[in-house]
């Protein structure tokens, strides 16, 4: 089998680029330009806006959106709990009412067992 001439060339010069390294005073050359810089830069922070322990309490819930829906539970618990137990009553209905067998708006456990005791 023939060897190819331009294999040869390229064998021979890949071999003397493997054997060439670098040498001592560029890698002196290319630390010391490494230094100069490093010495000459001035680290960069970004700034951050300063955040409110509001916003990030805000954040932590869910957003506006979570804090209108909480909003409006807690309204509505506070206007049920402040109005009398009968006009809560007459908002659900009479429901109250039926499941306390008529005698208060608190509702009885023993009127929701059925007639032979079952549950």
């Amino acid at each position: 089998m023939q060897s190819d001439p331009n294999e040869t060339a390229l064998d021979r010069l890949l071999s003397d680029a493997q054997s060439d390294g670098p040498s001592d005073d560029l890698f002196a050359r290319v630390l010391a330009d490494a230094d100069a810089v490093q010495s000459a830069a001035r680290p960069v922070v970004p700034q951050r806006a300063p955040r409110r322990w509001w916003r990030e309490a805000l954040d932590a819930i869910g957003g506006w959106p979570t804090l209108s829906g909480v909003t409006a539970a807690g309204v509505m618990g506070v206007a049920i709990g402040l109005y009398a137990p009968d006009v809560v009553d007459d908002w659900a209905g009479g429901q109250l009412t039926g499941l306390s067998g008529g005698l208060s708006v608190a509702p009885d456990l023993g009127a929701l067992v059925w007639e032979d005791g079952n549950v």
